[in-house]
């Protein structure tokens, strides 16, 4: 039994869930099965926090910001062309495994 993490529509993958057909997979959300419905789905698991743990409500901060992982797929290019449409700062917290750059606008 496994747990995938990364992105599962790139097509390296498919061939894995093809060749390993009877191990079973736990998802993180039931969207990441949507490319791979022949794997072996038993369950999906939410990063171990409940779906109703936290309602988004409307507040008013001073910066936004972006925590999670740099990788095109996350979109923090948008969230950084969102800011500068806005004019809101925003504090990006991520891992990358490219060099870090500072960018500061006016």
């Amino acid at each position: 039994m496994t747990t995938l993490h990364g992105r599962l529509d790139l097509p390296e993958h498919q061939p894995v869930f093809s060749t390993f057909s009877d191990v079973p997979v736990i998802s993180i959300s039931n969207a990441q099965r949507r490319p791979v419905p022949q794997a072996k789905w038993v369950q999906t698991i939410y990063h171990g926090l409940p779906e109703n743990l936290l309602t988004p409500k409307p507040s008013k901060h001073d910066y936004l910001a972006v925590l999670g992982r740099i990788a095109p797929e996350k979109g923090v290019d948008r969230a950084i062309k969102i800011a500068m449409r806005c004019g809101i700062p925003l504090k990006i917290a991520a891992r990358s495994t490219a060099p870090i750059r500072t960018i500061t606008t006016s």
